[in-house]
């Protein structure tokens, strides 16, 4: 019987053949790996990202998302502020992820 890859190897894979600079395979590696549901987050990407010629993703747009969802949160959010409710329950909703850890009072995504 064959074993067919998961859209999360699917994406994994892209990932470690993208040849991405540091740290950007590790912030999309971190996407997959740390989310709540990592396949639901692999399909997010694949809806994301366009296949390439070789049969890889473009990447692009999903690494432009995560990096503009990540400074949002850690340069225009003072660390005395809750981010907004509307925003954090967007990145809820699209994630799984809680956008503010109580534990270290900083921004971060967490489980």
């Amino acid at each position: 019987m064959e074993h067919s890859a998961t859209d999360f190897d699917r994406v994994f894979a892209a990932i470690r053949n993208a040849d991405l600079r540091y740290p950007d395979e590790e912030l999309l590696e971190s996407f997959l790996e740390d989310s709540i549901d990592s396949e639901y987050a692999a399909r997010y990407a694949l809806q994301t990202c366009s296949a390439t010629r070789v049969g890889g993703l473009d990447l692009t747009p999903l690494l432009s998302d995560w990096k503009r969802l990540i400074a949002a949160v850690t340069h225009e959010v003072p660390f005395h502020q809750q981010p907004d409710r509307a925003v954090a329950a967007d990145i809820w909703k699209e994630t799984g992820a809680s956008v503010v850890s109580p534990a270290c009072q900083t921004p971060s995504l967490i489980r």
